[in-house]
């Protein structure tokens, strides 16, 4: 295993966590304007 591995599967964490904050933002978004336009 060399190092550039190491880091790969880091980033692949940090991509994966920002994916997942941008959905939970979308869906919470959704949600807001759902309520206010309600």
């Amino acid at each position: 295993m060399n190092e550039d591995y190491g880091n790969a599967w880091k980033v692949g964490i940090v991509l994966w966590l920002v994916l997942i904050a941008f959905l939970l933002a979308l869906f919470i978004g959704g949600l807001v304007a759902i309520i206010v336009l309600s």
